[in-house]
This record gives C-alpha cells, sequence and structure tokens, in this order.
C-alpha cells in the first residue's frame, strides 16, 4: 500500500501504487489532480517525495470533480454488488482433510462439476463410540393419509321425527325412550276426531257407490222401456259415487290407515263397522279393547323402521299436533362419520377412499369408506364436509386392538360402539403401496435444505451422504421414494451424529 499525500502537508490519503497531490496553486482550494504512477513507495508521510521515489512518472492533469465523481461512482457499484448477492463474501478454504475427535470430512472431485463429500472416521472404535449403527433399507406397507377432525352422528337415512298426521289427544303411550322397536310397531295411539269422520265418510261413500250401481244394474235388466235420458242419468251418478268413494279411501291412506275394497265387498254394515272400528292397529294391541267403549277415532303412530327410541315428548291426555314430532326414532346399526378437511387436501379425496377413524374415548378403530364430498367450502371453519357410513359393531363382540366391520350389519341390538355427537379423527387413505421401500424415522437428517441419509463405504469407516426424496412416515418408518433401494446398507442410528460431524468441519473451512 502506497502513502497518498498533499505536497503542501496537508492531509495523507492511502492508494495502491498511486499518489495524488491537490494542486492549490489557484489558491480557491480547487484546481486541478496530479495522479502520479510509482514504482515505489518508502518515503515517509512527512516528507516530500524525492527524486529517487518516482520512477517511471507519468502526469495527467484533470479537473478534481472527476476524481470526487469515480469515488461516488465506485461506491455506487459496491452497494449494487452487495444489494445484488446478499453482502454474502466467497469463502476460500484449504482443500485438506480435517482431523477431529471422530474422524476424517475430506472432498473427492470426481468431475470438473461434481464433488463427491463424505465423512470418515478413523477407526472401528470410533465408530463405536459415535454410536453409529448400520442397517439395511426395507419393505412394508405404507399409506398416504389425509388427517381430518370428524364427529359421529346418526345416520339421516336411518333417523325419524315421527308426529301426529292430525291433531288429536294422545289416549295410549306404548314406548319409552330406550326402547327397542319393529317397523311396524305401535309407539302411542292418537284420539283425534278426524280419524273418525274419515272412517264414516269412507263407509257412507261406499254404501252410495253400492247404491248407484244396483240402480244402473235394474235400468239397463228392463232394456229398451228405460228411457236413455234415464240410463245416463245412473251412469253418471255411478261415476261420481266411485269417486267419492275414492276419495274416502285415499283420506284413509293418507292418515296411514290402508283399506281395499274387496276386504269390505261381502260384508253387513256392522261388520264393516267393526272391521275399521280399529284399523291400522294390530290385533295383539287391540285384544284387551272393549269395542263398545272404545272410540273409532284411534290413530296410530306406528315406527318406520327397526330401531331405538331416543327421544319422547308425549304424555297421556296430552295434546299433540302434526307440527310438533311426539318420537324421534333412529337405527344406529350403522352411523355417518362427518369430517371436516382442509380445503388445501381436499382436492386430493375421492368416493370411495378408505377411512379410519378413532373416536375420542372409545377403544378401537373403525373403517368405512368415503361416501360424499360436499361441493363447498363450510362459511365459517373454510373447511369442506366429507361422509362416510360405518357399521357400528356391538360391544360384546369389540376388539379393544381394532374393530372392523365392512360386511353386512350385525343383528340389532341397542348395545353399540359408537354414539352419535362424539368427536374423533380420520384418517383417509389416498395413497397405499404394499411395498414401500423404508427406513427408520431416525435414519434421516435435515441439513437445511435437503433430507440426508449415510451410505457406508467399502471401507466400513467413511459414510457418504446421500440425498433422498420422502413420503410418508408411521410407526417409527419414514417412506423413501428415491434415493435408496431395498436392502441398501443405511445408518440407521447415529445419523446426527455424523451430521454435526460434516457440520463442523464445513464450518472450520476444511472441506471444499
Amino acid at each position: 500500500m502506497c502513502h497518498v499525500f498533499r505536497r503542501d502537508g496537508g492531509t495523507v490519503c492511502y492508494a495502491i501504487w498511486s499518489l495524488v497531490e491537490v494542486d492549490n496553486s489557484a489558491g480557491d482550494g480547487g484546481g486541478a489532480t496530479t495522479v502520479y504512477f510509482l514504482q515505489d513507495c518508502q518515503q515517509s508521510l512527512d516528507t516530500t517525495v524525492p527524486a529517487f521515489c518516482v520512477k517511471n512518472l507519468d502526469m495527467i492533469r484533470m479537473p478534481a470533480w472527476v476524481t470526487t465523481a469515480g469515488v461516488l461512482g465506485g461506491l455506487a457499484g459496491v452497494a449494487v454488488w452487495g444489494h445484488e448477492t446478499d453482502w454474502t463474501f466467497t469463502q476460500f478454504v484449504h482443500h485438506a482433510p480435517h482431523e477431529s475427535h471422530h474422524g476424517t470430512y475430506a472432498a473427492h472431485p470426481e468431475s470438473p462439476s461434481n464433488t463427491e463429500l463424505h465423512v470418515e472416521l478413523t477407526s472401528a472404535a470410533d465408530l463405536k463410540n459415535a454410536g453409529v449403527v448400520v442397517g439395511h433399507a426395507s419393505t412394508r406397507p405404507m399409506s398416504e393419509q389425509i388427517v381430518a377432525h370428524g364427529e359421529v352422528t346418526y345416520n339421516q337415512n336411518k333417523l325419524a321425527q315421527l308426529s301426529a298426521r292430525v291433531p288429536g289427544t294422545a289416549w295410549r303411550v306404548e314406548k319409552q325412550v330406550g326402547d327397542q322397536v319393529r317397523k311396524g310397531d305401535v309407539l302411542a295411539l292418537i284420539d283425534a276426531s278426524d280419524v273418525g269422520r274419515a272412517k264414516s265418510e269412507f263407509l257412507q261413500a261406499l254404501v252410495q257407490a253400492e247404491l248407484k250401481q244396483q240402480t244402473l244394474d235394474r235400468l239397463k235388466a228392463v232394456g229398451d222401456a228405460v228411457p236413455q235420458r234415464q240410463l245416463r242419468e245412473a251412469e253418471s251418478a255411478l261415476r261420481e259415487a266411485s269417486v267419492a268413494r275414492f276419495n274416502a279411501q285415499q283420506t284413509l291412506v293418507n292418515l296411514g290407515l290402508p283399506i281395499r275394497y274387496d276386504d269390505l265387498a261381502n260384508l253387513s254394515d256392522e261388520a264393516r263397522a267393526r272391521k275399521i272400528h280399529f284399523l291400522g292397529i294390530s290385533t295383539e294391541l287391540t285384544e284387551g279393547f272393549d269395542q263398545a267403549h272404545t272410540t273409532a277415532n284411534l290413530i296410530p303412530l306406528v315406527a318406520p323402521f327397526d330401531g331405538i327410541v331416543i327421544r319422547r315428548e308425549i304424555v297421556i291426555g296430552e295434546m299433540v299436533s302434526p307440527d310438533k314430532p311426539q318420537f324421534v326414532l333412529a337405527d344406529t346399526r350403522t352411523m355417518w362419520l362427518k369430517m371436516s378437511v382442509r380445503k388445501e387436501d381436499a382436492i386430493r379425496l375421492a368416493v370411495g377412499q378408505i377411512v379410519d377413524f378413532e373416536a375420542d374415548g372409545v377403544p378401537g378403530t373403525v373403517h368405512c369408506r368415503l361416501m360424499w364430498i360436499s361441493t363447498e367450502v363450510d362459511e365459517k371453519t373454510r373447511t369442506v364436509q366429507a361422509r362416510g357410513e360405518v357399521n357400528n359393531p356391538l360391544l360384546e363382540t369389540n376388539d379393544s386392538a381394532a374393530v372392523s366391520h365392512v360386511g353386512p350389519s350385525p343383528q340389532f341390538s341397542e348395545n353399540r360402539l359408537l354414539r352419535s355427537n362424539t368427536f374423533g379423527t380420520g384418517h383417509v387413505r389416498i395413497r397405499e403401496e404394499p411395498l414401500a421401500v423404508v427406513v427408520p424415522e431416525k435414519a434421516i437428517v435435515w441439513d437445511g435444505k435437503r433430507h440426508l441419509v449415510f451410505v457406508p463405504r467399502a471401507d466400513g469407516v467413511s459414510f457418504e451422504p446421500r440425498t433422498v426424496g420422502l413420503g410418508v412416515t408411521h410407526d417409527g418408518f419414514t417412506e423413501v421414494l428415491e434415493g435408496l433401494q431395498t436392502g441398501e446398507a443405511v445408518v440407521v442410528e447415529g445419523s446426527h451424529t455424523l451430521k454435526s460431524e460434516m457440520a463442523e468441519q464445513l464450518a472450520d473451512g476444511h472441506a471444499n
């Protein structure tokens, strides 16, 4: 480094192989700058430049502002370079291997553009002391899953809210909450005046239709003696009576009291009245009824399918109406699993995928298939709803390790494993690999940019870091999608020790 100073003994500056002098002869502090290119710079700062220090001297006269502009331009260039490189300086390191307390980390160039790195331990004893254990990549079934929070609910296709079809009074209540019922069982009997009126209108319509039919038959038997006008009127009256009979019959059908004409065709009026007196009520239930003193207004509230009474809102003597359910019935042999899936994961869902569900506080796992995926995102949770239907296993046949029923529903019982409104976690299998290449999870290390495993070399004391692509992790094993083959030797314990050794040696600057 050469000294740069002003000839008048002013402020001293420094530069490389140059001497800068400001000519102040003008007396205004300006003037020109003289640049000397020197071969030798041995003179002290307090003296002028002697003749023997100025060799091969060239003199350039230029305005002072040119030097200032050059300095500012250089500073600007440095600022731009620092912004582009994030002020990262190139580190020049030695190529010689570095000895440490465990071994040597070395770099061996294989080609002009590729460098093979490895960590080398000095002996088998160091290998043991470092806790390094070598195993092999193996195969095992692996599945990639989407995890979502879920809830067990009643199967909405097997859930019924039952109410009387017409306003009335609870005459008799047959079932309680928790009772198991079969399809057609009577839950309650309702005394409704509309029912008695409908039965009466049907009997009247039936009699009128039969009377009109008899009248028409007699007129036809007379033959030509009957005016055609009278015959047409009789036919018209019969049609009207038939329509009225049909309407009266449909009224009973709409009330859940179906009846056929043939069942009453050859019966007397008294027999007909007795037959429809307890229409829709089983004989077993009416055996103890006194028909003479029991109203004909009774209409049964019956179970539409096998199930369990989960709610009852009716007592004897209570006024009931169609707009308020008196019973809620559920078939718990199958349940719905409703899951809230992140919208980022929902794109990978498909109907038919297997769902493994673990309910909170319930032993074991139940399995089902995905049946429905919502077409919208929930406005509040911003998740996508998905649903599966699962067979609800019996408690007495439950295996605490795993519960799996994929065949027909078990025999009906109220003692089931799953209960409605239970929260849990669902695992949707989106990819299954029966022979995935796996290594123990602790064999994988992360160097800040990539996942690595260490593969032993032939000498048994050096290890090569190898980049691997990973899949899923389950039960302590990680799937390797690329970078390893089945049966290939790999460090299964002590990978973090090798990683630390590699990082330490790189930091010391002894590896390229």
